[in-house]
């Protein structure tokens, strides 16, 4: 979490200046000699190589998909991106699973040619004057939009709650140390199929129906819900089931209404602002949810009940 605020001040900068469809093509290209060097570190040190890979997908992996968003937005106007939006989030969806980095250094290679062509027409760099300061003309335009502000509040508390599920479930895993792989893999193949079937049956209708604002608070209320659930019902299969609500909704339909709500905003405000609100506020929200498992950790003797609590009170306090 630490590391990505300076990478997202500096993103935020570069985006404002050159435009995300110049700038993301190189940043996946310049994350594949990354991953290529992780590779050929694993065979002989395997342990410093997990660590690298860990810290890159938390921090240049959360600047990739803010770019891609990035790019959509500029690409399509609201009512476009509207109609389509799902569709996009569908082919967005991947299985996290174990998987060779060599493989991966591929497809970053093909994405880096698909966001090119996806980037055509959409404008370039932006004057000068307006992107001096990107990050404090971010924050500042955060702190005096209220739709901003109470999105910035969604953003971390969605993220902190998303950490102490994420603790909640590892922890318990972890205890299980034969299966553990195993139920990591059932655990993200579950969670990714599922994702397409919502994206694909109730997507649209759900954002036609209720709307960006209530499609946006979907996720607080699935997470309250489902880890309330997993509380009632202390078992590793209730809170893999809260932890894949929380994914599968984030992944799906929030992640199509959320999106929407940066269409309104012109280019020199709609990029630096982003990038803030994608890549800081959400590991703001990091950072605050490994503070909670810590402090509930020490200072409770029912950690793991004290914990799930925390999940479910954390977002329902977002939803107003």
């Amino acid at each position: 979490a630490v590391l990505s605020f300076p990478i997202a001040l500096v993103t935020g900068r570069l985006m404002s200046r050159f435009g995300p469809g110049r700038l993301m093509p190189m940043f996946n290209v310049t994350s594949a000699a990354i991953l290529l060097c992780e590779w050929a570190v694993y065979e002989r040190a395997p342990r410093v190589a997990a660590v690298a890979v860990f810290l890159h997908v938390s921090s240049i992996g959360a600047v990739l998909v803010s770019g891609f968003w990035s790019i959509v937005n500029e690409r399509f106007d609201a009512r476009t991106a509207k109609r389509y939006i799902g569709r996009i989030g569908l082919g967005a969806t991947y299985l996290t699973t174990d998987t060779l980095l060599v493989i991966v250094v591929g497809l970053q290679f093909v994405v880096a040619l698909a966001l090119r062509s996806l980037a055509g027409g959409i404008q370039g760099s932006i004057p000068r004057a307006n992107a001096d300061r990107p990050a404090l003309s971010a924050m500042r335009l955060v702190a005096t939009s209220r739709l901003l502000r109470n999105l910035a509040l969604v953003v971390v508390l969605g993220a902190a709650a998303a950490a102490i599920l994420d603790y909640a479930l590892k922890s318990q895993i972890a205890a299980d140390r034969g299966g553990a792989v195993r139920s990591l893999a059932i655990y993200y193949t579950a969670t990714n199929v599922v994702t397409a079937l919502v994206q694909i049956a109730i997507g649209r209708a759900v954002l036609g129906r209720f709307g960006v604002p209530r499609t946006v608070a979907t996720l607080p209320a699935a997470v309250a819900a489902f880890s309330a659930f997993a509380l009632a019902v202390p078992t590793i299969v209730a809170t893999a089931i809260a932890r894949g609500a929380e994914a599968v909704v984030r992944s799906s339909i929030y992640r199509s209404a959320y999106e929407l709500l940066y269409a309104p905003l012109p280019e020199r405000h709609k990029r630096p602002t982003k990038v803030v609100l994608d890549i800081g506020a959400e590991r703001i929200g990091d950072l605050l949810g490994a503070h909670l498992v810590g402090a509930l950790g020490s200072l409770t003797t029912q950690g793991s009940a004290s914990i799930q609590s925390a999940s479910a009170c954390v977002p329902a306090s977002s939803m107003r």
